[in-house]
């Protein structure tokens, strides 16, 4: 009698596959401490890759959350349980978190949503976080060793600055655009006036940029433990777990304190501004050749 009730048994297990079993599969295979476990959960969906064409939340972003079930693509103002996991695939498999804008919006989404793709995403961030701890939990005194500070927390934490992991690519401060440049990132003077923060006045340069990444750092952390509430069973266990290589890591860092230098930002915002013809006195005329520049 087996063999005739085989077949509509198995056809009422596949039944119960709905639109969330991929996200449960990417959630359950980041829950697991087995490598293949996870990479088996990741495989098989469309994949970023830098230069974007096109913005990648109409680009690879639709394309994932799409392969996740989504009938309205990538929302990454109001994440939603695809939204929450695509990011989780993106910062475990191309391990870019600085590809996401909106860190507020992730931040609070893992202290308070539910569901199995916020799951995903904080088992991801924590995972990721905790691999970085040995790169943030050390005593960070030259400018040089912020660096990989600032590439693993742009690694791990969804909508971290793009400043951060520019600088550690190897471009210089005076390089990047001025909107990003560590003393007039906007995004890095959000991360500075974060709780854990020193102000968004603070320092300048490349500890500047370090201090707005690790104050994101701790402010993740939190968001993850509070999200502990909202998880149970195995997802719950992993996450907690991390957070103890993670917390070691909080407790071990320290960067060395700079002062700001008004006088010297004074003079490169003079510098900056003479160098696209706009002069900040209001009285020099602009240099055509500045202009053309």
């Amino acid at each position: 009698m087996r063999p005739v009730f085989l077949v509509p048994v198995l056809a009422v297990v596949c039944s119960c596959k709905g639109p969330m079993a991929k996200i449960e599969a990417v959630r359950d295979g980041l829950a697991s401490d087995e490598v293949s476990q996870v990479k088996s959960a990741t495989d098989g969906f469309p994949v970023c890759q830098e230069p974007f064409t096109v913005l990648p939340e109409k680009g690879c972003f639709g394309e994932i959350a799409a392969a996740f079930g989504s009938k309205s693509g990538f929302n990454g103002k109001a994440p939603d349980q695809a939204s929450a996991a695509t990011v989780a695939l993106v910062v475990v498999r191309e391990r870019r978190g600085d590809w996401f804008s909106n860190a507020d919006a992730w931040l609070g989404a893992m202290r308070t949503g539910k569901g199995a793709g916020i799951d995903a995403l904080r088992l991801a961030v924590a995972r990721q976080m905790a691999a970085a701890a040995p790169d943030v939990g050390k005593a960070v005194n030259e400018e040089k060793d912020t660096l990989p500070l600032m590439l693993a927390i742009g690694n791990a934490v969804p909508g971290a600055c793009a400043t951060y992991t520019a600088l550690a690519s190897g471009i210089e401060d005076k390089a990047l655009p001025v909107e990003m440049m560590p003393d007039h990132s906007a995004c890095v003077q959000k991360d500075l006036a974060r709780k854990d923060g020193p102000g968004g006045t603070y320092g300048r340069g490349l500890f500047r940029a370090a201090e707005g990444a690790l104050a994101l750092w701790k402010e993740t952390a939190a968001a993850l433990r509070e999200g502990l509430a909202a998880m149970g069973g195995r997802p719950r266990q992993t996450v907690e777990a991390k957070l103890g290589a993670i917390d070691e890591a909080t407790k071990k860092v320290t960067l060395k304190k700079v002062a700001r230098d008004d006088a010297g930002l004074i003079k490169e915002m003079a510098d900056l501004h003479g160098d696209a013809g706009v002069p900040l006195d209001g009285k020099t005329k602009p240099d055509a050749g500045a202009r053309a520049r």
